[in-house]
């Protein structure tokens, strides 16, 4: 009971001290620092520099054919072989969990007898 007291203290003292603004010091600027004064044809010269220097996308001629792309990742789907592991995957977990729930069954019963025991 004192812990939980404890706790609830604990985190309602954390979440008001993070809640308060912090104390001001002496000496301290009121005001933030006026911002530098940005040139904004510069800015657009230097961008449009920097998507020069970057090379175009490539045209669909260009792209690997969609054999060598199926090689190189390992594609061309799973086929008959991930359908059965898919299944028998199915199988074992809807067999592991039918055996789980008769297993739970049982003890709730010997538990429900062994109340009934005792009275």
């Amino acid at each position: 009971m004192k812990t939980s007291r404890f706790v609830a203290l604990a985190l309602a003292a954390s979440i008001l001290t993070t809640a308060f603004p912090a104390p001001a010091r002496a000496g301290d600027p009121t005001t933030p620092p006026a911002a530098a004064s940005i040139d904004l044809r510069a800015a657009v010269d230097r961008a449009a520099a920097n998507l020069a220097a970057v090379p175009a996308p490539r045209t669909p001629d260009e792209r690997r054919p969609a054999r060598a792309q199926a090689a190189a990742y390992g594609g061309g789907g799973g086929g008959k072989g991930m359908l059965i592991v898919t299944l028998v995957s199915t199988a074992v977990g809807l067999g592991a969990t039918y055996y789980l729930m008769k297993e739970m069954k049982k003890q709730t019963d010997e538990a429900a007898q062994q109340a009934r025991q005792l009275r």
